[in-house]
């Protein structure tokens, strides 16, 4: 992954949502979120720990939960849930009708890059689990939205399809014009696609919070910051890792504040 320069995320407004809150009761867990806006071809990466509520707030803006507080937006969201269910269908059926899969903007955009084509016939059932978080992606992608939500998209696929992915959402973004919000634990991934992060803070399965969209550098470095690490890019490789706790490197970073050094 090589982050190039882009002035992606600076088109329209294309969907403002509110700041929205949902409390489970006492002893259960309550989450609160900053409001935002998602500009047309900008990607959003989602940051934060597990427990938190990333999970949660996607399935509130995406109107799946109904909020205590503020309302999800009018727009329509093409929502890719974290976990996939495995049904005997077949693939080439388990897409929605409006995909068009005839086209050539979905042979292209969708079919392609991810690889589409052999699994066609075979059930969904039969599918790795590298398999079906690409059909997922796919059939996310293939729907008439204004903006498209992933949940963990790189969840079981190996470096080489991750590089491939960040390169077909970008690519999606770019072509359609319109935002994508990215959940992933990826940080490499995320840094390579995102205009813009949002980063998710509390105390985990209690209590979470989230910040407004921020540039990605920002998101990386305050999430890091939160959990305490700092990270280097290797010289060698050009991939990020975790400088060892107290080395030389570690209290540099520290003394500049730069958590996530690119």
């Amino acid at each position: 992954f090589e982050r190039s320069g882009s002035d992606r995320g600076t088109g329209q407004t294309v969907v403002n949502y509110k700041g929205m809150k949902k409390d489970f009761g006492e002893n259960e867990f309550e989450l609160e979120t900053a409001p935002g806006t998602l500009k047309e071809d900008e990607i959003i990466g989602i940051i934060g720990e597990n427990g938190l509520g990333k999970t949660l707030f996607a399935k509130m803006l995406a109107g799946g939960i109904e909020t205590d507080e503020g309302e999800s937006p009018e727009a329509s969201i093409s929502y890719k849930t974290q976990y996939i269910e495995a049904s005997d269908v077949k693939v080439e059926d388990a897409f929605p009708q409006e995909a068009n899969m005839n086209t050539k903007r979905f042979q292209t955009r969708i079919e392609e890059p991810l690889e589409l084509e052999p699994l066609y016939e075979r059930k969904l059932s039969n599918l790795s689990g590298g398999e079906l978080q690409r059909v997922a992606i796919a059939i996310c992608l293939s729907r008439k939205a204004d903006a498209y939500l992933l949940d963990e998209p790189s969840a079981f696929l190996d470096v080489e399809s991750r590089v491939n992915l960040g390169k077909t959402l970008k690519r999606f973004s770019r072509k359609e014009e319109k935002p994508l919000m990215v959940i992933d634990h990826d940080l490499l991934l995320l840094n390579y696609i995102s205009d813009r992060g949002i980063v998710f803070k509390g105390e985990p399965g209690v209590k979470g919070k989230s910040t407004e969209p921020m540039q990605i550098e920002n998101a990386l470095n305050k999430f890091l910051k939160e959990v305490d690490v700092t990270f280097r890019k290797d010289p060698s490789t050009g991939r990020p890792r975790a400088n060892k706790p107290e080395s030389q490197k570690d209290e540099e970073q520290r003394r500049k504040d730069e958590f996530y050094e690119i």
